[in-house]
């Protein structure tokens, strides 16, 4: 990777400043602390030129919250459920790639399980079809097997624009029963039906009519919802309004952008996502909930090639994960898991996913690989303040295995030296960090010095660093993210 003077477009945020978040209520949620070091909001054409230390403080006596469990996940569209289920019983490469993750979330959900979505409790097998799904009872207790063996709980969606409400809330009852589920979710973006953004009072009517249909069916487990893109307020408010007390958790969707706009490495690093989840997280504390975005990823529209399958993705990641907690998310799905084009809501390939349609580790897939290095031992999260330099994030957690993981991401062009200082002394110290050969690789992605192997397992090799009680240094270069683990 060439350093230095490479020109890209620069989103600059807030410069050396420490921000606090109030998280919501309800739910065990937290919020971790970051500093930004970027320095407006505009987008500006430059060339970094080299700098002098940047400066993080990270204040690890003074725990703000608990880390959130099962926080990071994946997002399947329903139609490729006998895709997964397939890989899973014939390829254990595949069931490895979540147990490194896990324990985590399955969400199931999109479009494939609405509009032309149907239920069928005698029919001998599911059919798996974009524009024609059937589940079976079959189908949801093989899907839940696989669920229970890698550790993951599960959000399930039944439809909510199918004109067959009986059917939807019998499916809701079934899958109530299973091992392991965490919420049964109504409809997917009802933001985006016909004239909602007029009429979505008869949606929200008909969301009720199968809520109420569960219950009478003696549906068992919790309800979340609605599942709207994020930024439809004129739907989200009246639906939280009317029913915040029937749910356990308000849910949200969102995506960088379009693939329509020709979005590069540059754009997808210096997006909205910031400002997108806190967003989500205000309006769900407004209404005394938690908040999970329980789909979310690169770009609609398949994805952008080079951009949504390259280096780029797995950086953007890191940071977008790490920052969901900063602003007080409960949860982050990430969705198009092995999707193949049968089973997604368009017929075709995705170029987002971080696990590949067979099965493999995409480049995404190590972006949140990165948080779960830096999450993986629960405990609280710690405030962290970073200054003096431009382009790199800053997120700690105290982990309860008595470790200190202070994370920096440099999403800027320039190698910076950081001076860490901490309020404990610490008598060790390492590093991994998360490269690549280029921002657009399409392969070649490392975390620790070490890519997936090909039976799933990962094998990080950490790096000694000096650490001088309170005080290390370390340098990431451009395009790089790092975990520094503290030990006492």
């Amino acid at each position: 990777m060439r350093h230095g003077l490479n020109r890209i477009s620069v989103a600059q945020g807030i410069g050396g400043v420490m921000v606090f978040f109030r998280g919501a209520c309800g739910l065990a949620m937290s919020a971790l602390i970051f500093a930004s070091a970027a320095s407006g909001l505009a987008l500006t054409e430059r060339a970094y030129a080299a700098s002098s230390a940047g400066t993080v403080t990270v204040y690890d006596t003074e725990l703000v919250r608990a880390v959130p469990q099962q926080y990071i996940g994946f997002s399947i569209d329903p139609a490729n459920l006998c895709h997964v289920v397939r890989l899973a019983q014939t390829t254990p490469a595949f069931v490895q790639l979540f147990r490194n993750l896990g324990p985590g979330t399955f969400r199931i959900g999109g479009n494939t399980g609405d509009k032309n979505a149907s239920w069928s409790s005698t029919a001998a097998s599911p059919t798996c079809r974009w524009n024609g799904l059937v589940i079976t009872p079959g189908l949801v207790r093989s899907f839940f097997a696989f669920a229970e063996q890698v550790g993951y709980r599960v959000m399930w969606q039944v439809p909510l624009n199918n004109g067959e409400s009986r059917q939807d809330a019998a499916e809701a009852a079934y899958v109530s029963t299973m091992p392991d589920l965490y919420s049964i979710e109504i409809g997917n973006e009802p933001n985006y039906y016909y004239d909602a953004s007029t009429d979505y009072q008869a949606y929200i009517d008909d969301w009720a009519t199968i809520y109420r249909d569960y219950i009478a069916d003696d549906g068992e487990a919790p309800v979340t919802g609605p599942a709207a893109t994020v930024s439809a307020t004129f739907y989200i408010n009246p639906f939280l309004d009317q029913h915040a007390t029937d749910v356990i958790a308000d849910t949200g969707h969102w995506y960088a952008g379009t693939a329509l706009s020709k979005p590069t490495c540059s754009t997808l690093l210096h997006s909205t996502s910031r400002a997108s989840t806190a967003a989500g997280v205000a309006i769900a504390s407004n209404h005394g909930l938690p908040f999970i975005m329980n789909e979310t990823n690169t770009y609609t529209g398949y994805g952008m090639s080079g951009v949504s399958n390259a280096y780029c993705s797995a950086l953007w990641a890191a940071d977008y994960t790490l920052n969901g907690l900063a602003v007080g998310a409960s949860g982050m799905y990430f969705h198009g898991t092995a999707d193949y084009p049968p089973g997604n809501s368009h017929g075709q390939v995705q170029y987002y996913t971080p696990i590949t349609q067979d099965g493999t580790p995409a480049p995404e897939y190590y972006g949140m690989l990165f948080y779960y290095e830096v999450a993986q031992a629960g405990g609280s999260q710690v405030a962290a303040s970073i200054a003096h330099v431009t382009g790199v994030d800053a997120y700690a957690v105290a982990g309860s295995d008595g470790k200190l993981r202070v994370a920096l991401v440099n999403h800027g062009s320039t190698t910076t030296p950081i001076v860490i200082t901490t309020a404990r002394s610490y008598s060790r110290a390492t590093e991994i960090s998360l490269t690549a050969p280029a921002l657009d690789s399409l392969s070649g992605v490392r975390l620790g010095k070490a890519s997936v192997a090909s039976d799933g397992t990962w094998t990080p090799a950490p790096k000694a660093i000096v650490v001088s009680g309170k005080r290390s240094t370390v340098t990431v270069p451009a395009y790089v993210s790092t975990v520094v683990t503290y030990s006492r």
